[in-house]
């Protein structure tokens, strides 16, 4: 068992330098659902950083999502979806428009080391 902790890395903001949707799983077989993989550049980390989810407010609500790849009928983001409202905050029309945006992130909980996108 190791001993040394993974440090963790601070909320900033970040510049979005790639999206990755991601349709198979580790073991090749796919997804039912999508999920997409935000590349940002940190400014605390030489190298890219994948970030999953989304932080939004509903109503008062701050909510934490996954980025999952939900369709409407007309083959669209499914309005309201985590990836609708990161791409609406950006002021995108889709997800691939929103590299090279900055954007603010935060830790995902109190008890969490990982962080999310912020989009309120």
């Amino acid at each position: 068992m190791g001993t040394i902790e993974k440090p963790s890395i601070k909320p900033a903001i970040v510049t979005i330098v790639s999206v990755l949707v991601k349709k198979k799983k580790a073991d090749g077989s796919p997804m039912k659902i999508p999920a997409v993989n935000v590349l940002v550049k940190h400014p605390d980390k030489p190298e890219p950083l994948t970030i999953s989810k989304v932080s939004y407010l509903d109503g008062k609500i701050v909510k934490t999502a996954g980025l999952w790849v939900q369709l409407d009928d007309d083959e669209n983001i499914q309005k309201s979806s985590a990836v609708d409202r990161l791409v609406s905050y950006l002021n995108c029309d889709t997800i691939k428009d929103i590299v090279g945006k900055t954007i603010d992130t935060v830790q995902e909980s109190d008890d969490s080391k990982y962080l999310s996108l912020k989009a309120y």
